[in-house]
């Protein structure tokens, strides 16, 4: 009952957590902003895998059919916190930038034999940027300053909750539902200054944003080989799906210009109204994937992903493109049930090539990384990191890099729940 009071408050902190989600890059100016990866810990550290994930040791809402790995009365929560150094770079300068966040939190539980629960809350897109752009203008009179700034924050949360049912041997299949909200921020603003007159124009807008989607997915586990010890060959074959859906929300604009002339000052308000509603197409998805697993000790993963964003318009962004990603993860475990400790931790290693849905002055943006990470173990929980070293974006065309390392903590909670006490 404690660790169920203790849960309670992390959720609450949680919550409160998502007032906003910290970001600062800019390329989640574009589209819906920059779209969060759905996996957990540890595929994170197994170069973004988990289509084909089925283990009793964690779980993960990238395939809702994972759900039923678990066995009777066995809960798990999981909790995820991350650190991410950027290194921003163009063609003539070079800016660093650091940002914290708690990333998700989620838990899964059995509710029969054969039916699985899941629930939590993890982002969906997260906008953070800011953009300062200077120029003079001059003239035979006096010369003319102009500074445009361009800034925005926000994102799109979800909650899911999703259930899992293995309606025979080896096979799963599972769904998650969500609910998305959350609002984007755009903000522009011109400063203008001459010798005796000076003008800044503030145009902001908010975009507040709200819709349901769903996610189906299927897993296939069996074993080839097996002696009396151990499962000697294992594999799970995994595929994932969701149809396209759509945020409907409506926009806020506040313009305001304040104007000095020599000493006089003089402030407007040009507009503080509901503009319109509109609607935001969010892609459908699919994904397959493969894992192996070797004599309960060495697993490798191999994954494809695929979001068809051509052709959608976003907030009147109609140059997205589809994206598609090359995952590939592997873990050891010399013994997960040993008594030595170094015998029952966790390695990982992973690396992924991403080709993302934006696509800027006619140039796509690829992603790609290489990922690395622990498990420790504990009497009830597993402690993940990952590490993950990537690339994002290109010097080409007048565009800006991103070089990044990020840090991935999560801690997984083990429990066993729903014992009734047989009293002689």
């Amino acid at each position: 009952m404690k660790r169920f009071w203790f849960t309670a408050i992390l959720v609450l902190v949680f919550l409160a957590s998502y007032a906003q989600r910290p970001t600062n890059n800019p390329f989640s100016r574009f589209g819906v902003g920059e779209l969060v990866f759905q996996g957990f810990g540890p595929n994170m550290a197994m170069g973004h895998t988990g289509i084909a994930s089925f283990s009793r040791f964690h779980f993960t809402k990238l395939n809702p059919a994972s759900y039923s790995a678990f066995s009777k009365n066995h809960v798990v929560f999981d909790f995820g916190f991350s650190n991410k150094l950027s290194q921003f770079v163009t063609q003539d300068s070079a800016i660093l930038n650091n940002v914290s966040d708690i990333t998700f939190i989620a838990g899964a539980l059995p509710i029969t034999r054969w039916l699985s629960l899941s629930f939590g809350i993890i982002p969906y897109s997260g906008i953070g940027y800011t953009i300062q752009i200077e120029d003079s203008l001059y003239n035979d009179v006096s010369g003319t300053k102009i500074r445009e700034n361009y800034d925005g924050s926000g994102g799109i949360n979800q909650v899911y909750i999703g259930n899992s049912i293995r309606p025979i041997r080896n096979l799963s299949v599972g769904y998650n539902l969500y609910y998305r909200w959350g609002t984007m921020d755009r903000n522009n603003q011109v400063y203008i200054k001459e010798s005796a007159f000076s003008s800044n124009t503030v145009v902001k807008k908010t975009f507040v944003n709200r819709g349901f989607s769903f996610d189906l997915g299927v897993l296939y586990n069996d074993t080839i080989i097996n002696s009396e010890k151990r499962n000697v060959f294992e594999y799970t074959i995994g595929a994932i799906y969701s149809p396209a859906s759509t945020l409907h929300g409506h926009t806020l604009q506040y313009i305001a210009r304040s104007t000095t002339y020599y000493s006089n000052n003089f402030v407007d308000t040009l507009s503080n109204d509901t503009l319109f509603t509109y609607s935001i197409p969010l892609a459908q998805y699919f994904g397959v994937g493969v894992a192996f697993k070797i004599k309960d000790q060495l697993r490798m993963e191999f994954n494809y992903y695929q979001e068809q964003w051509h052709g959608l318009s976003v907030l009147d962004q109609n140059n997205l493109r589809n994206s598609g990603l090359f995952a590939f993860g592997m873990e050891y475990c010399r013994d997960p049930f040993s008594s030595r400790y170094l015998k029952t931790m966790r390695f990982r290693l992973g690396g992924f090539y991403h080709k993302t849905y934006l696509n800027i002055n006619n140039t796509q943006i690829y992603h790609y990384g290489v990922t690395f990470g622990f498990g420790f173990p504990t009497k009830t929980s597993v402690i993940n990191t990952s590490f993950e070293l990537g690339t994002k974006g290109t010097l080409k065309n007048n565009l800006f890099k991103e070089n990044y390392f990020l840090f991935n903590l999560d801690l997984t909670i083990h429990d066993i729940w729903f014992i009734r006490r047989r009293f002689l």
